[in-house]
């Protein structure tokens, strides 16, 4: 297989019925021991798990087999090039990419790449791509075919693990919740986050999630009218959870050379160092920002140096920012699995130089 990584053996990893059902500590250890090439800050451990820096979404395509071998396709390569994050949601390819990887984590597995228990699969529930019975009954739920309901939630859930195949899956998103701030106020907003975070806490008690958390588009954003409170979001899930300790543990949000310094309302604290300061998994999507950053100007371009094309210094740039656990990469094909994927040799960006970029574009 292109870009295969064997073990310092050089056989393939042995398949194990018995291997544990979501990542774990050991196993995502495991996995990035299997590439010492990689450079040190490639792999970062977050909560007890190593996670690689970039990992690959599976959001774009058509709604088609022959796209779904070449999605299938695109996941095995990118695990077998040092990526162990795998980042999907109920509607992406109309409910098609679930499918397509709970397949790939099978291959995987079965062909020796890498097991169950190495690789963190995330998967989120909001956005509806289908009308019937069980959909309409949320209606007043709906905002821009996006559902904020705790029922809603338990049956997509339900769904997400039915499509994979999966027992487990490691982190779960609320989909872009901050669309109902400006229709449900924000006291019966942040009361509705609580009412699903009770289902989230409950699959979690019954070790079919790992831990749960928001995946946001604009909840960080200053000058939006859906700029979330993220110390409200917290409170919530200490009440969904009781008396026990809360299982949010992640977000979710872009993070690329524009949304590059998101804050936290209304206190206007960077999000970047909230997440580090409560542990909290922090996965930045759109690097490219849908191919806008696939092409930079030079005076950009040319500040990150080495052979990299401008597609890679995008992604190099987001991964750079300090914080960050990974960066999510839309990847489904082999030429673009391996030219993102190189970056794993490459150091990230120095502080200093992320900084002095942040500021240049501050002035712009």
């Amino acid at each position: 297989m292109t870009g295969f990584v064997p073990t310092r053996s050089g056989r393939p990893l042995k398949s194990d019925a018995a291997q544990p059902d979501r990542a774990t500590r050991s196993g995502t250890r495991r996995f990035a021991k299997r590439f010492p090439t990689a450079d040190g800050a490639h792999f970062r451990l977050v909560r007890d798990l190593t996670i690689s820096s970039i990992g690959i979404g599976t959001y774009r395509g058509s709604s088609s087999a022959g796209f779904d071998r070449r999605a299938r396709a695109a996941i095995i390569s990118a695990v077998a090039n040092g990526c162990n994050v795998i980042d999907t949601a109920r509607n992406y390819r109309d409910g098609r990419s679930e499918v397509v990887v709970g397949n790939a984590i099978r291959a995987l597995s079965a062909t020796g790449i890498a097991k169950r228990d190495e690789l963190l699969v995330c998967s989120k529930a909001g956005y509806v791509y289908e009308q019937d019975a069980r959909i309409r009954q949320f209606s007043a739920s709906t905002v821009d075919s996006n559902v904020l309901n705790p029922a809603f939630l338990s049956s997509e859930i339900a769904l997400s693990l039915d499509h994979t195949g999966l027992q487990a899956i490691d982190i779960y998103f609320l989909h872009n919740p901050e669309v109902h701030l400006p229709k449900l106020g924000s006291r019966k907003f942040y009361r509705t986050l609580a009412s699903c975070f009770e289902i989230l806490e409950r699959y979690v008690t019954d070790k079919r999630i790992g831990i749960y958390g928001l995946a946001c588009w604009s909840a960080f954003d200053r000058d939006a009218r859906t700029s979330i409170d993220l110390s409200r979001v917290m409170r919530a899930a200490r009440i969904a959870a009781g008396n026990r300790r809360a299982n949010l543990g992640a977000i979710q949000t872009p993070l690329n050379w524009r949304y590059r310094d998101p804050v936290v309302a209304p206190t206007n604290r960077s999000l970047l160092k909230m997440c580090q300061e409560k542990k909290l998994i922090l996965l930045g999507s759109s690097p490219l920002l849908g191919g806008h950053f696939a092409r930079l100007p030079s005076e950009l371009g040319n500040a990150i140096s080495g052979k990299l094309s401008d597609s890679q210094r995008s992604i190099q740039f987001a991964r750079s920012l300090r914080g960050v656990s990974a960066t999510l990469v839309g990847m489904n094909g082999a030429d673009h699995v391996e030219e993102n994927l190189r970056l794993r040799r490459i150091p990230a960006l120095r502080s200093s130089l992320v900084r002095r970029l942040c500021s240049a574009l501050d002035s712009l």
